[in-house]
């Protein structure tokens, strides 16, 4: 991925707390020369080192792609919006800020059946808690053959965090301001995360 230096988010902690958030992921591998793309969840393991986990439709050819030891990569895609010129104390030309991490890794298929129960697990109770909400699990473990668990041992991450940074704190806070003006609800994403990071930057000075 190309990071423009002055974009690129390098803090390993806040990569690893946007993928925990925007966790609906991208993941692209290689099959016989073409790129395979698969939209899913995914599970962050920050212990000994950084892992991603998700599971596919076993009628989903692309596992079978993840236990031959080539890299794969993951998207993840946070908010993003069109940043008029107008907003600016000087008028310059239409941009797009958004946020995006990319994770590099290599797979390995979950063959252990409690693992993948495990994932299905911890999956599961990531969403319920958010949603103050219970799951019992009473569910039939023969549900699990549906289903093909892998875990991604994380190689290299990068972050690009557009958020007119080239612009100044007064232009920022105007972009922030033309954003919520907006009814696009993307683009009041967009200003909510430009503010918070504004508000972590100064806070650091």
């Amino acid at each position: 991925m190309y990071v423009p230096r002055f974009y690129r988010e390098s803090d390993r902690d806040t990569l690893i707390r946007f993928i925990d958030k925007y966790a609906f992921g991208t993941l692209v591998s290689t099959a016989t020369g073409r790129p395979v793309v698969t939209q899913l969840p995914f599970l962050t393991i920050n212990d000994e080192g950084l892992k991603l986990q998700g599971h596919l439709a076993r009628a989903n050819p692309q596992w079978q792609e993840l236990d031959s030891g080539k890299p794969v990569q993951v998207c993840f895609q946070g908010p993003h919006a069109y940043i008029s010129p107008t907003w600016y104390a000087d008028a310059d030309v239409p941009t797009w800020d958004y946020a995006t991490v990319h994770v590099e890794g290599i797979p390995k298929l979950l063959t252990v059946r409690k693992e993948l129960a495990n994932h299905v697990k911890q999956l599961a109770q990531k969403y319920e808690t958010r949603n103050g909400s219970h799951w019992d699990q009473n569910y039939s473990p023969s549900e699990l053959r549906h289903i093909v668990g892998f875990e991604i041992e994380v190689t290299a991450i990068a972050g690009i965090f557009k958020l007119s940074q080239n612009r100044s704190v007064e232009d920022q806070r105007s972009v922030i301001e033309g954003l919520k003006a907006t009814d696009n609800m993307e683009s009041i994403a967009m200003a909510l995360f430009i503010e918070d990071s504004l508000r972590r930057k100064q806070a650091r000075l």
